[in-house]
């Protein structure tokens, strides 16, 4: 009898979020964001590009956590490897996104990596207490 094919792994992909910045004063506003969509306005022209998920300027911390990052330390406990990254330009977020919050007083303002420890530590403790 032939040999079944294995199953076949989970299809997988880079996904890409976007988030927009709070202007800073004096600043024009140059982009217009939709669910996954951002338009982007120079002098000249227009161009509009398509993610998997734009956030604008309002979005919280945990909002942009929540989705982009935490399912990623959920499948880190099923043995899946996962990698978070951010990259602009000087200025751009990044630090502020993924880092440390400004109101050390206050973890509302946690970036990515520290919400991502947080949920792995707890896992690790709730698999202590079972």
């Amino acid at each position: 009898a032939p040999e079944e094919a294995p199953a076949a792994a989970p299809r997988e992909r880079v996904r890409v979020a976007v988030r927009v910045r709070p202007l800073t004063e004096g600043a024009k506003r140059a982009t217009a964001c939709a669910k996954n969509k951002l338009k982007l306005k120079t002098a000249h022209d227009e161009k509009a590009f398509k993610f998997d998920v734009v956030f604008d300027e309002a979005a919280t911390q945990d909002r942009v956590y929540a989705h982009t990052a935490q399912k990623l330390v959920e499948r880190v406990f099923d043995g899946r490897n996962a990698t978070i990254m951010a990259y602009g330009q000087t200025g751009s977020g990044k630090t502020y996104t993924m880092g440390e919050p400004l109101d050390m007083l206050s973890s509302s303002g946690d970036g990515v990596i520290a919400r991502a420890l947080q949920d792995v530590f707890e896992r690790c403790r709730a698999l202590k207490d079972c």
